[in-house]
């Protein structure tokens, strides 16, 4: 809940009360079922110390959401900085309030954003591109010899 996010995370929520956006923000904590959640959001925000291929991220983006994160892990291969979403250094709340804030404020920034992560995540993460993708690595290791479904 709430609590527990501020405690874990004091110089986040300092940062986002020093740049006024305490109204726009809540930390809910572990949900059962996110996305009639994300459906309803303006943007996503992933700040954590390390990441592989972040399934959170990848769900904002599919929605079409802007999204803040950090550059860590696999993070720079879902998203280029300020094209797919906004990237802070590890442990840098100033910057992410910063991009936080600037998402409220651009309408336009936003949009652009949320729609380009969308069409990456379509073009580049979808399962029929998986499959396409198992498909054509199995045909290669049986030669050729298997025929496509």
């Amino acid at each position: 809940g709430d609590a527990e996010c501020r405690k874990n995370s004091a110089a986040l929520f300092s940062a986002i009360d020093e740049g006024g956006l305490e109204g726009g923000i809540r930390c809910l904590g572990l949900l059962p079922a996110i996305r009639p959640l994300l459906a309803a959001s303006d943007a996503t925000l992933n700040l954590s110390d390390m990441e592989g291929m972040s399934n959170t991220l990848m769900e904002g983006m599919a929605l079409g959401l802007p999204v803040v994160a950090t550059n860590v892990g696999g993070t720079p291969e879902l998203i280029e900085d300020g094209h797919e979403g906004l990237l802070v250094g590890r442990g840098d709340v100033g910057a992410a309030a910063e991009r936080i804030g600037r998402l409220a404020r651009e309408a336009v920034l936003r949009e652009r954003l949320g729609r380009a992560g969308r069409e990456k995540i379509v073009r580049d993460f979808s399962v029929a591109r998986f499959v396409g993708s198992y498909a054509e690595m199995y045909e290669s290791l049986a030669g050729g010899a298997v025929a496509r479904a």
